[in-house]
């Protein structure tokens, strides 16, 4: 997955579970093409899994009216060379730096996880995932849904209101007289 940050600077990228926070990557400001601020990173625990540009800016400066990228993995399955695993894992390769060659952005890559080499005919990876722009502070939000504008007051451009997304639409569905193909967004067979 390329270019998942666009044109925005990126200093730190946080990561978790459906359980919270894993770990926050420092983005060097020394990062350089070719080279990654994480790689083969899996996410581990049980999903969903989110990964968040924590505050991320406009590489021109704009401070105003930009949103922050963030994935959301609902489900993961990876079958290669008759192995199954169920954690996503990434790296977070070199994107751009903003105009003065300082606070470098990132990018973010879904690999195949360590130990393997290449794909062949047979393998199989089966991935839900949602990309999702959130608003950095309150004063971008424009709805009416005054909690979430209470939160982005109170969490402002960080990790917590992206595992607010993943958790929050984590939808658990019972259903009568039909299968539930999809929990989000909601998918039912009669």
């Amino acid at each position: 997955m390329q270019g998942l940050t666009g044109g925005l600077v990126c200093e730190k990228v946080a990561y978790g579970n459906k359980d919270g926070l894993i770990g926050v990557i420092e983005v060097p400001a020394t990062l350089k093409k070719d080279e990654k601020a994480a790689e083969n990173l899996t996410l581990e625990g049980e999903g969903p899994w989110s990964v968040s540009f924590c505050g991320a800016e406009m590489n021109d400066g704009n401070k105003w009216g930009t949103g922050y990228r963030n994935l959301v993995v609902r489900k993961f399955k990876e079958n290669v060379a008759g192995i199954e695993n169920g954690k996503p894992t990434i790296s977070l390769p070199f994107y751009m730096a903003n105009k003065d060659g300082k606070h470098p952005s990132v990018d973010l890559r879904f690999v195949p996880r360590e130990g393997v080499a290449a794909f062949a005919p047979g393998d199989t990876v089966k991935i839900h995932v949602e990309w999702v722009s959130l608003p950095r502070v309150a004063d971008d939000y424009y709805d009416p849904n005054e909690i979430f504008r209470k939160h982005l007051t109170d969490y402002p451009g960080t990790w917590e209101t992206t595992y607010r997304e993943a958790k929050g639409n984590n939808l658990k569905l019972d259903v009568e007289g039909g299968v539930v193909l999809e929990n989000y967004p909601i998918n039912i067979k009669a």
